[in-house]
């Protein structure tokens, strides 16, 4: 027993890099990178580190978010690792930023095609085909415009899926639950279970906009 426990101890490990203490760090599926995003001078910084510590920079960060975002998490990569989405904090309200893994990674604030509508993003999970991005509102906004929405990967279009006041929401496969609060009555919640593929089908497409985000705090 001893010895099988020294043989642990000692294995050595692939890699040791340094990494600040005001970094964290996300690995895919693969287990050969990571998104790593560090807080640096009131600035936000995020990078690709494969495990034998190559680092790419994603550069292509619009300056407000980069200025004034901080990765919060959870990050959720893509399921063919080709994407990852990434909560973050901004002006005390969620947000989620969609990363591209290339080599010139690039940064897209998806909730600014939301700002008109008054609500902030959350919680990014995946469909099972990795072609939409699926995410909840904070339930801060604006209420008759929170929901379930998904951003699809390779034509930016936005779609509502969900209308309602979403508590939680997981992706298993290609079934969505929900917990919604209840509309008649706000001390109570509901689970609601959705064929995913079919709300993608019948989704009500949002016209996209780049206005700031301005947010209303809900009693």
């Amino acid at each position: 027993m001893l010895s099988v426990l020294f043989a642990v101890l000692t294995a050595a490990p692939l890699s040791v890099i340094p990494v600040g203490k005001d970094c964290h760090v996300w690995p895919n599926h693969k287990g050969d990178r990571a998104l790593i995003a560090c807080q640096s001078d009131d600035e936000m910084r995020l990078a690709f580190m494969a495990k034998d510590g190559t680092t790419i920079e994603v550069q292509r960060v619009d300056s407000d978010i980069a200025q004034s975002a901080v990765a919060t998490g959870p990050a959720a990569w893509s399921p063919a690792d080709t994407h990852v989405a990434l909560e973050i904090g901004l002006d005390e309200e969620p947000g989620v930023l969609l990363i591209d893994v290339s080599r010139q990674p690039s940064a897209v604030f998806v909730d600014r095609a939301l700002a008109s509508a008054n609500v902030s993003g959350a919680g990014p999970q995946w469909d099972s085909s990795g072609a939409w991005l699926v995410f909840r509102t904070s339930g801060t906004g604006e209420w008759e415009n929170e929901g379930i929405y998904a951003r699809e990967i390779k034509g930016g279009a936005m779609l509502k899926l969900v209308a309602g006041v979403p508590r939680s929401m997981t992706v298993a496969s290609d079934t969505l639950f929900v917990t919604l609060l209840q509309a008649d009555d706000r001390r109570k919640d509901e689970l609601v279970i959705f064929d995913l593929p079919t709300l993608l089908k019948q989704g009500s497409r949002v016209a996209i906009a780049n206005s700031a985000r301005k947010r209303t705090e809900k009693e």
